[in-house]
């Protein structure tokens, strides 16, 4: 008896869970393609947030920058999060993407729509799906010089959805990490 219920709460969550990355899949598709037409549509302030922590009062803090699209509702879609780490000075980079993408498609970062960079996707869990790198060369300036980073993905219906993320006072926000 102990062992049917826990089969049925297991099977209930694991449909609640398929529901819901559904319904977070096709918000989040609803939200890249509203996105592209808002920003174009209207003017964007400052996009880049910062914040600095450290792990004891003594230690030299570790700061990041960081930008995050969001649909209507709240519901996250995609971020990018930068910092430079003490130990390397080399600027690295976080993404962060939907669940219900089409793995092998990784994700692409374009400045302008040039000099694509594709890179992995290197984990997935609850929240979403992240990849990690360290800022390839130039990459860095031409964000400094851009006025639009595009990150694109594919759902598992292999459509891609660009992210437009606003590079809007980036140069000012990296130099407070810098």
């Amino acid at each position: 008896m102990l062992r049917t219920f826990a089969c049925l709460r297991l099977s209930l969550a694991v449909l609640i869970g398929a529901l819901t990355a559904g319904t977070c899949t096709a918000a989040a598709q609803q939200a890249a393609t509203e996105g592209t037409a808002k920003q174009s549509a209207k003017p964007q302030r400052l996009a880049w947030a910062s914040n600095c922590s450290s792990v004891e009062r003594q230690a030299r803090p570790e700061c990041a920058i960081s930008q995050r699209v969001i649909t209507t509702n709240g519901q996250l879609v995609g971020s990018i999060t930068l910092r430079v780490p003490a130990d390397s000075k080399d600027p690295v980079a976080m993404v962060q993407m939907p669940l219900g993408l089409f793995l092998p498609a990784g994700v692409t970062l374009d400045v302008d729509g040039t000099q694509p960079l594709a890179f992995p996707l290197q984990t997935c869990n609850a929240t979403g799906c992240y990849t990690g790198f360290v800022l390839p060369a130039g990459m860095l300036e031409r964000m400094f010089k851009g006025e639009k980073l595009n990150v694109t993905f594919q759902y598992l219906d292999r459509k891609s959805v660009v992210l437009p993320m606003s590079l809007a006072g980036f140069t000012e926000a990296f130099g407070r990490i810098r």
